[in-house]
């Protein structure tokens, strides 16, 4: 289970964005509750989130990598 992880969680962060995958697999683990809403509410917000403020360039190169 752990190389499967592994594989996973290295095939999520090879291009960029890196930190949101990062962030939504943490948070999902975390077990947050917040206003009455779980961790698989707040994972992907909160990743996104992260990933927005943290890695702007990260955006505009994977957005040019899927306009060709």
């Amino acid at each position: 289970m752990i190389g499967v992880l592994v594989n996973a969680l290295r095939e999520a962060t090879r291009r960029p964005p890196v930190f949101g995958p990062m962030y939504v697999f943490t948070v999902s683990q975390s077990g947050l509750s917040l206003f009455g809403l779980g961790a698989f509410f707040w994972a992907p917000a909160l990743g996104l989130a992260a990933s927005f403020l943290l890695e702007r360039d990260g955006w505009k190169e994977l957005r040019g990598l899927t306009e060709t």
